[in-house]
């Protein structure tokens, strides 16, 4: 029973070009999802990194005024920051009764209950009617009131939603370039294999001068030398073979031709 072609016995599993070809797309994913983790982290890390320290920032300010003039300097403290026209737009400042009601500032409608104090936490609160995320801190004061210093989010928000966005894109991209460059790589590696493949099914046929075409200088066109050079002294030694062969039916002839001639007489 013949033996079926390779190409039949062994499926996509079994094609080291399908695998070098897998692996390089693998490897030029990961790359691009590292690549875009930093990216992300790096941005978006930045911008939440300078949002705290303007919250600090702002937050020993006040707090200094509480100790230097008490409950109205840090009042008046509280509408001069409100009112200078730097980040008003996105800051949050608040002091706080005991009870949770808002004495100064323009601290909206909080979602839950205010993070604990000296802690630097996310949550939720309205302006102007409109659920917005806030990042903030909430300091307690001696007379048990809290003052709440924060930014809004929306500028991060935004900044977030353009980096995932791009990243989302490039992605999607870089997994198209990944695919393609894989079928490229694989078309490629096969029909180098494939020339020497064909070359070989044609010396098994009995062409014993069929050579490959060596193309380059890597590893496949070194490797195609060195079966030629194998070839050429398999050919030569095959045609040693023949010489021999025909040299020892030409020293049998003479002998073998008395023999008949012999068994002719005596016949």
């Amino acid at each position: 029973m013949a033996r079926p072609p390779a190409s039949s016995r062994f499926g996509l599993r079994g094609s080291i070009a399908f695998r070098l070809a897998v692996g390089y797309g693998l490897l030029l994913a990961a790359s691009m999802a590292t690549l875009s983790a930093i990216v992300y982290f790096g941005t978006v890390g930045v911008f939440e990194h300078s949002i705290d320290n303007k919250i600090m920032a702002v937050e020993t300010h006040l707090a200094d005024a509480w100790v230097r003039d008490g409950r109205a300097g840090l009042v008046r403290e509280i509408d001069a920051q409100l009112h200078d026209l730097i980040d008003t737009d996105t800051e949050v400042v608040g002091l706080v009764d005991m009870k949770g009601r808002l004495l100064a500032g323009n601290l909206g409608r909080w979602s839950g209950e205010l993070p604990a104090a000296g802690e630097l936490a996310f949550g939720q609160m309205e302006r102007s009617g409109t659920p917005v995320s806030v990042r903030v801190i909430a300091t307690r004061l001696d007379d048990g009131s809290r003052l709440v210093v924060g930014r809004d989010l929306i500028e991060l928000d935004a900044i977030r939603s353009v980096v995932e966005r791009a990243l989302l894109v490039s992605g999607a991209v870089s997994i198209l370039l990944a695919f393609f460059g894989a079928q490229i790589f694989r078309s490629r590696l096969e029909a180098r294999i494939g020339r020497i493949r064909r070359t070989t099914a044609r010396i098994a046929a009995g062409e014993l001068s069929s050579r490959i075409v060596v193309m380059g200088n890597d590893e496949f066109a070194r490797l195609a030398d060195d079966i030629n050079r194998m070839l050429d002294r398999i050919e030569a030694l095959m045609e040693g073979v023949r010489h021999v062969s025909n040299s020892i039916a030409h020293d049998l002839r003479t002998p073998l031709s008395r023999v008949r001639s012999r068994l002719d007489r005596a016949l």
